[in-house]
């Protein structure tokens, strides 16, 4: 699966330089994509796509495009105008590398690249508008506007701005497949939908944890919730319901439970 998703994307960045765009560009697109990223994402969406009886090739397009936004949201949350990082997975960001002013244009590019994937991909209305509330206002973007504005949020707030900046694309991963489905009801949707937010929020959860991140809720409590419900999950990816092989998200729930257990010791 991992291979998939890496030989899709330097299969889209060879394309890319074939085509009559700034060598910056791809250039700069190259380096952010290929900086040590995990692909959480698009597995996460192939693991569902398995699930359901999908192909893998079927869906892989979907899983590239998501990745695409989430290395345009690394690139640009990394801007001295947010959170001014010089360094990402232990190397240089890409405003460090290409200057700040190509470093926007090279998230604007990935963004942009994202949205005509997804809208050339599929006639989905469900799924062009699941991707839409992920990554606008009400998702990715948002959350990181609430983050910039609130020096001192609440604990509700946390939840929002890890909602929508997290849980969000973890979302859109999971239930995205299920739009492509031929069979499948909203209701499946829905509970897969609802899967992603909590595994979303979980991982959250454990990387503030790991970063011992102040969070008005005790490690403790957090670990309990999340555990608990990720266990749940996990129960009914084992139900005899899905035309596919769960075993990829059950995975998912039990990497993520246990990096909440292990990120306080």
């Amino acid at each position: 699966m991992i291979t998939l998703i890496e030989s899709t994307l330097h299969e889209w960045i060879n394309t890319q330089r074939k085509k009559n765009i700034p060598t910056l560009l791809v250039s700069g697109a190259e380096y952010a994509l290929f900086s040590g990223g995990k692909r959480i994402r698009p597995r996460l969406m192939l693991s569902s796509a398995q699930a359901l009886g999908l192909s893998l090739e079927r869906v892989i397009p979907l899983a590239v495009a998501i990745e695409l936004y989430h290395t345009f949201s690394l690139v640009h949350d990394d801007l001295p105008g947010l959170d001014n990082d010089d360094l990402r997975r232990g190397v240089p960001t890409v405003h460090r590398m290409f200057g700040e002013a190509q470093a926007i244009l090279i998230g604007d590019w990935l963004l942009h690249e994202s949205m005509r994937m997804i809208y050339r991909f599929s006639s989905s209305h469900e799924l062009m508008t699941c991707f839409e509330e992920s990554t606008g206002g009400i998702g990715v973007i948002g959350g990181q506007s609430i983050e910039l504005t609130i020096s001192q949020p609440t604990e509700k707030e946390i939840h929002r701005i890890h909602d929508q900046k997290t849980a969000a694309l973890f979302r859109f991963s999971v239930a995205a497949p299920s739009f492509l489905h031929p069979t499948l009801n909203a209701q499946f949707s829905k509970n897969l939908l609802e899967f992603g937010t909590s595994l979303g929020l979980a991982f959250q959860a454990a990387d503030d944890l790991e970063d011992k991140t102040p969070s008005r809720r005790s490690s403790q409590e957090m670990i309990k919730h999340f555990s608990q419900s990720l266990d749940r999950y996990e129960k009914w990816f084992k139900e005899p319901i899905w035309p596919g092989n769960t075993e990829l998200l059950c995975t998912a729930c039990r990497e993520v439970v246990n990096k909440l257990r292990s990120s306080t010791q």
